[in-house]
Formats: structure tokens, C-alpha cells, sequence
């Protein structure tokens, strides 16, 4: 945690001194998919999670440099489905719940710029995640013998998730100056969490797999520094 903050801190001040800097925002869509090692006893299905709408604010460098080094905050719903099925013969069980899960992901990402005024960018990242809301919705069955029990689940999810995620990503897209300090940008990244998350019922681990397609708009300011590109 200290060296990714650590990491953020030199980016920005890089990014502060040594070229123009843009400001912008920016939303798409979402699509999660799961990698997951199941158990042999204890299978789970997840349920595909229609495409949220992710919305994040995002500072980077521009300037006639290779690579420039961009930052984001970003807040991320997931909602996904969890059917789980455990036990034997003797003792089955099974578990059906609905996970909705709120975000604040904080990214960065060195770019490297292509062209001038129609720049392609193509970009590694790490990423961090901080859970911010979480509902947990469902219902477990269990029998032991002759004995049956089912019970409704509502609640928080908290301790069915991970208290912070850790995530790696790869991406492209292209920044157009539209006028002399406004820019619009289109981008793919793809990502994936790098540590796996086992849940709490069972022995499965999993991993979040994330396609996101967004558009956004932003500010150019020109901090006068050397490495900024001077645009007409």
C-alpha cells in the first residue's frame, strides 16, 4: 500500500512539472467475467453481470515525451449472481445469492503517446480497489441427514469480499483536440485482479476479468514547464 502511494505521489509531481496537464471525466461500459479454480466438491456458477456504468475523473501529462503517466479515481458497481452447490450425498447444500457491490478504484497508468493532435495511447496499469457498499441477497439450503434447513440471507457482504482488491491492466485509445484546450478520447482496457478472492462458503477462488469501453472529455492547462507540446 505505502509503494503504491508512493508511486502516485512521483507520478503526480512528474506529471505537475514537466508538461501540460489534462483534467477530464469519463464513463462507458462494463463487462465482468470471472477466472475461477473451482473445488471438485464444491462447484460454483456465476451468473453474468449486465454492463455497469462505470464514471471516473482523471488527471494526465501530455507532452512531446514517449511516455507520460496518467491517474484516475473511479467509482464501479458490480452486481453478479453466485450458485453454489456443496456437500455429499448425505449432506447437500446450496447457496444462491445476489452480490451488489460499490467501488472507488484508484488507477494509474504510464501511457505511451503516439501523434499530435490525434495521439493513439497505449498503456499498462495497476490498480486499486476500496469497497465503498456492499449488498448480499440469497438463500442457503442445507440437509444432515433427515434434518432440513433453509435460510434467507440480506445483508452486508462484508466478509464475503475482499476488504481491497489489487488489479493489473492493459489498454489503448486515442486522444482528438477538438479545440485549443478541449480534447475528447475513446479507450479499451482490460483487467483482471491479480490476487484471487475465495469466498467465505466454500473453497472456490476467483478472479475478476473486466472489459470496459469509455468515452470521455477534458481540459488541457498549459503549465508553461519544459516537455509541454505547444498546440494551435
Amino acid at each position: 500500500m505505502k509503494r503504491f502511494k508512493l508511486i502516485i505521489l512521483l507520478a503526480t509531481i512528474t506529471a505537475g512539472s514537466y508538461a501540460q496537464i489534462q483534467v477530464g471525466i469519463k464513463s462507458g461500459v462494463n463487462w465482468l467475467k470471472f477466472w475461477q479454480s473451482d473445488s471438485e466438491y464444491h462447484p460454483t456458477l456465476f451468473g453474468p453481470q449486465p454492463g455497469s456504468m462505470p464514471v471516473a475523473i482523471y488527471l494526465c501529462q501530455r507532452s512531446n515525451h514517449l511516455v507520460n503517466v496518467s491517474f484516475e479515481a473511479e467509482y464501479l458497481n458490480r452486481n453478479y449472481t453466485m450458485n453454489e452447490i456443496w456437500g455429499g450425498l448425505g449432506s447437500p447444500g446450496e447457496n444462491h445469492l445476489n452480490m451488489d457491490v460499490s467501488y472507488l478504484n484508484f488507477t494509474f497508468e504510464p501511457q505511451l503517446v503516439f501523434g499530435k493532435k490525434i495521439k493513439l495511447l497505449v498503456y499498462p496499469g495497476i490498480c486499486l480497489g476500496i469497497p465503498l457498499t456492499s449488498k448480499m441477497t440469497g438463500s442457503k439450503y442445507e440437509k444432515s441427514g433427515e434434518t432440513e434447513t433453509n435460510e434467507a440471507w440480506s445483508g452486508s457482504a462484508k466478509g464475503y469480499i475482499s476488504d481491497f482488491e489489487l488489479g493489473a491492466l492493459a489498454g489503448a485509445g486515442i486522444d482528438v483536440q477538438v479545440f485549443k484546450s478541449l480534447h475528447v478520447s475513446a479507450n479499451y482496457t482490460f483487467s483482471i485482479s491479480i490476487l484471487a478472492t475465495d469466498s467465505k462458503w466454500a473453497n472456490n477462488a476467483y478472479r475478476f476479468l473486466q472489459h470496459k469501453v469509455e468515452l470521455g472529455v477534458a481540459y488541457q492547462f498549459n503549465t508553461g514547464h519544459k516537455g509541454a507540446t505547444k498546440e494551435k
